[in-house]
């Protein structure tokens, strides 16, 4: 483990007006070296590991021949809780705190390690046009869903991974049953896109009673940045 030295902050307390200018100029320079700070670490994301110090690295039992493993960090912006990343094989599929993660064996692991396989492949930065999403469609790597079951018209498909496809149909029949059992009477799918493209960047499922919320899910199918 790194040792570093003990931080502290300007602490503002009783005294002249002189004293307190003097403090909110160094509040400001505080400041304004934590925003320079970031967006010197946002133009090479590797500068990032200049404030990361690793502890130790958890191994899981392999399973299909896949490999998983968490490296858990001690993180300058995080001391408290440390940061943590979840790996399988060769995709980071979870950030976490320290002692807050989940195997890459479950089922949001599953779920995180196929959709950026997925998304990895085709990329959807590249994916700006109908009939570019239509070919990607007729290969496999994309299929054309309905955004609100059973509506039909074209402007209710809308074009996303399968395993996206398939969490999408397990929220759509969970909804089903509570309409069933009169627990929602209402069903919403809000999409959102990023740039050009037209795969969505996340999808959230929901369902009100009486204009209550009674069932909401949300995920992010790609991001960049």
């Amino acid at each position: 483990m790194r040792n570093r030295e003990p931080k502290s902050l300007p602490f503002k307390g009783g005294g002249s007006r002189k004293a307190d200018e003097g403090f909110n100029e160094l509040f400001v320079l505080f400041c304004f070296s934590i925003v320079c700070l970031f967006y010197w670490i946002a133009i090479d994301k590797r500068k990032i590991l200049k404030y990361v110090y690793p502890t130790y690295m958890y191994v899981y039992v392999p399973k299909n021949n896949d490999i998983g493993y968490d490296i858990n960090c001690e993180f300058d912006f995080e001391e408290e809780h440390g940061i943590s990343w979840t790996v399988r094989n060769d995709e980071i599929i979870f950030l976490s705190c320290n002692g807050d993660v989940d195997s890459p064996w479950s089922d949001n692991g599953e779920l995180a390690y196929k959709k950026q396989k997925a998304v990895k492949r085709i990329n959807p930065q590249n994916v700006c046009t109908v009939e570019k999403a239509r070919e990607l469609v007729q290969k496999g790597d994309l299929q054309a869903v309905e955004r609100i079951p059973e509506k039909g018209g074209d402007d209710n498909i809308i074009f996303v991974p399968e395993v996206i496809a398939e969490w999408k149909q397990k929220q759509d029949i969970m909804v089903e049953l509570m309409r069933v059992k009169h627990e929602a009477d209402e069903y919403f799918c809000e999409v959102k896109y990023k740039d050009d493209s037209v795969v969505p960047c996340s999808l959230t499922v929901s369902a009100e009673k009486d204009g209550k919320n009674v069932f909401l899910m949300w995920i992010e199918i790609w991001h960049y940045g």
